[in-house]
């Protein structure tokens, strides 16, 4: 794998319950796990945010078809900028799927593939902060997820923030 492409910093999040159907952005949706490692407390959350909604428009979801089904039935989705899916999906994603990846913290996403039942380490979808892509449990969570960063950008645009 191509060490450009190595994940390092993917941040857990877990879907909010009662979600709008018009999201405002990343944090009306997903509540972040706390990952217990500095370089997630000092900036590289809002860093990643903003480089991926200046370039949202060319974000495209892609279905993850080898090992890319949950036991609770919900398909994995990569959201990601179109010039990078391919890689992602053939290459990242796999390397993830495999255990094989050194991050710095855990992904639980074994867990939470297997998993028929929540648990506490069971999370819905996962931020590469690093490359600025997303791993999305759910058709429509990962259409939500777009949509929010679209309304976030806007959101931004219009407040006069960058």
């Amino acid at each position: 794998m191509d060490a450009d492409w190595k994940p390092y910093l993917i941040q857990r999040m877990k879907l909010k319950k009662g979600v709008s159907e018009n999201p405002a952005g990343i944090d009306a949706l997903y509540s972040m796990d706390y990952m217990g490692s500095a370089e997630f407390e000092f900036g590289a959350l809002p860093s990643s945010l903003r480089r991926i909604t200046a370039v949202v428009d060319q974000f495209e979801v892609t279905k993850v078809v080898k090992q890319g089904m949950a036991k609770d039935g919900r398909r994995l989705y990569v959201l990601c900028h179109r010039h990078a899916t391919e890689d992602i999906v053939a290459r990242v994603v796999p390397h993830l799927l495999s255990g094989k990846a050194h991050l710095k913290e855990s992904t639980n996403l074994e867990e939470s593939l297997s998993s028929t039942k929540p648990t506490y380490s069971c999370c819905d979808a996962w931020w590469d902060v690093d490359h600025d892509w997303f791993l999305v449990l759910g058709e429509k969570s990962v259409n939500l997820l777009l949509e929010g960063l679209k309304n976030l950008r806007d959101r931004w645009a219009k407040e006069g923030k960058k």
